[in-house]
């Protein structure tokens, strides 16, 4: 679903399990784009609260490949480093996955765990509905968990 939202062709499996299946896709933009304007368009397919982008990362850099995995991804860096993309969507990065990643020459676009998500739920959920399961709810609450505890001054 990522890859839908973001438009990217030709994509296969950052890390493969079996023929056309894996985990994650990367792929080609359908137009190279400024890394701002890529991360202006995951603001907008996402509509995350935050977004953590790689902060070394240079703004005015031209995308043409991206890696996406919903969710908690940070664990396959080394995987999207041998995919040759350039940026990679997920979630839940930390310090030390924001350095490897710029160590790797990769920029991590961190939109959080709920709104990576939302997207491959809820066409899940249709799903479940079309096919009949008595009772399908998608949470109507973002939980980004980077939201809790801040201190407003």
């Amino acid at each position: 679903m990522l890859a839908q939202l973001l438009h990217l062709k030709d994509t296969t499996p950052i890390e493969p399990t079996q023929e056309g299946l894996g985990y994650g896709r990367v792929g080609m933009l359908q137009r190279p784009l400024t890394l701002q304007h890529l991360v202006e368009n995951v603001q907008l397919a996402l509509n995350p609260p935050d977004l953590l982008v790689s902060p070394s990362a240079d703004r005015q850099e031209v995308i043409k490949r991206v890696a996406v995995l919903g969710g908690s991804g940070a664990s396959y860096l080394s995987a999207v480093s041998r995919t040759g993309a350039q940026a990679y969507l997920t979630s839940d990065c930390k310090f030390h996955q924001f350095q490897e990643a710029r160590d790797r020459n990769l920029i991590l676009i961190d939109a959080g765990h709920y709104a990576t998500e939302r997207p491959a739920c809820a066409r899940l959920a249709d799903k479940f509905q079309q096919v009949g399961v008595e009772w399908v709810k998608l949470s109507d609450r973002d939980e980004d968990f980077r939201q809790f505890g801040r201190i407003q001054s």
